[in-house]
């Protein structure tokens, strides 16, 4: 997949690559992305690589994502300078969070770092807002869909 990725000329099939790349369970490829990502020339914007990761990972790609966006946050203000778009997606990739405890480390991340946000900044009140939302949510209906969940996999069975 490596190889293909390296090879096309075409986004769309660039975006699919990627994205198939990150459902990876090794962080050592996923390391591997993030490192091509900030070479001169990468297939794809730095950002995408960290983004599908916390998209397509599951939970642990997106703590994965979290981890490597925090350790590498001057990589990329530097690449990005704290004007492009391409934050809005960076400071986007803890919304899916639904913890008060990764509610307040993200907050506290951002609140540190928000010189550097740019154009990024409405998005992190987005995502702060998102993760209220998705804690809530769990409270009021988590127990339900727990129960759900199970029912439907026992009639599976």
């Amino acid at each position: 997949m490596w190889d293909l990725l390296q090879t096309s000329e075409w986004e769309a099939d660039q975006k699919i690559y990627i994205a198939a790349l990150a459902k990876t369970n090794s962080n050592e490829k996923r390391d591997k992305m993030i490192d091509e990502s900030f070479k001169p020339k990468p297939k794809s914007d730095c950002y995408r690589y960290l983004y599908y990761i916390a998209i397509y990972g599951g939970s642990e790609g997106l703590d994965y994502a979290w981890g490597k966006l925090k350790e590498r946050w001057a990589d990329y203000t530097l690449k990005y300078n704290s004007t492009s778009f391409s934050m809005g997606y960076l400071v986007e990739i803890p919304a899916a969070f639904d913890t008060e405890k990764k509610y307040v480390e993200v907050k506290e991340f951002f609140d540190a770092n928000t010189g550097t946000i740019g154009t990024g900044l409405k998005t992190v009140s987005e995502t702060l807002a998102t993760i209220k939302t998705n804690i809530e949510k769990k409270g009021k209906y988590g127990g339900e869909i727990a129960e759900w969940i199970k029912d439907y996999y026992k009639n599976l069975i």
